[in-house]
């Protein structure tokens, strides 16, 4: 409410309702947050919501920012989805195939958004049978009654090498 007096008395009309609107967008008090911005899997969606501010840090209360998400690593770049909500906010979703270290960078108005770029190390996805590669001697040569060695090589579907482990293969 808008209070207005004069000498302690409230002049005619007053007070009045006044609705306030959140002003233009600020790209460093915009805030971005989710799990994407960090981590993800390849082939899974890695996402993230941009909540506009404007310079007050108000949250603004209406869609229509325009916002450019790039998501790239030295080996590969990848288009995000950026949904306006209509309230202020923007869900973003990309989905990454080759594993490795992303740089996030959110951009409105040609600025960079908030902290950027955040840095989302993307793993491999689970090994896919059809990629994995036997790699040795043992593969194609062996004695009998000799233990012969090899290794596998175990990649995810989009051919990346999965780290640290733990896909079981029956041999």
């Amino acid at each position: 409410e808008l209070h207005v007096s004069i000498g302690g008395r409230q002049i005619f009309g007053s007070p009045w309702q006044v609705t306030m609107e959140p002003g233009l967008i600020d790209q460093q008090r915009t805030s971005v947050k989710g799990a994407g911005l960090s981590s993800g899997r390849c082939g899974a969606h890695c996402k993230f919501t941009i909540e506009a501010r404007d310079v007050y840090s108000n949250g603004r209360s209406l869609g229509g920012d325009v916002f450019v998400v790039q998501c790239n690593t030295d080996r590969a770049s990848v288009v995000a989805n950026i949904t306006d909500n209509m309230d202020g906010t923007y869900t973003t979703a990309y989905t990454p195939t080759v594993a490795g270290t992303y740089d996030i960078l959110i951009m409105n108005n040609g600025a960079k958004v908030a902290e950027c770029p955040y840095k989302a190390i993307i793993t491999a996805a689970d090994a896919f049978p059809l990629n994995c590669i036997p790699v040795g001697q043992g593969v194609n040569s062996g004695v009998a009654g000799e233990d012969t060695i090899f290794t596998i090589e175990a990649r995810d579907r989009f051919s990346n090498t999965c780290r640290g482990g733990g896909s079981v293969f029956d041999v």
